[in-house]
């Protein structure tokens, strides 16, 4: 997971560089910054009592289906963004 991650997020970030003007990219980065922070212990609590309630392997299980709903979700919405924005306000 840990090496896929930096294939999400770098693409992500490149994103949302481009699509940010500049005035704004530092705070909608911190905002951002502190969401994951956040969501990461909320994350590990959430697991740590769904182990102590089901095997590991079909939390295993139905997390990759759910990320695969969302790649493919994500995907059939990425069609519809343009990923070349205009930089003339720049």
């Amino acid at each position: 997971m840990g090496l896929t991650n930096a294939f999400v997020n770098t693409p992500i970030s490149v994103f949302f560089q481009r699509i940010i003007p500049n005035e704004k990219r530092s705070k909608i980065f911190s905002v951002i910054g502190v969401l994951f922070q956040a969501a990461t212990p909320i994350g590990m609590a959430l697991m740590g009592f769904l182990v102590d309630r089901y095997e590991v392997h079909i939390l295993f299980i139905i997390l990759a289906i759910l990320i695969l709903l969302d790649v493919l979700i994500f995907s059939k919405k990425l069609d519809n963004i343009d990923l070349n924005p205009s930089l003339e306000n720049e």
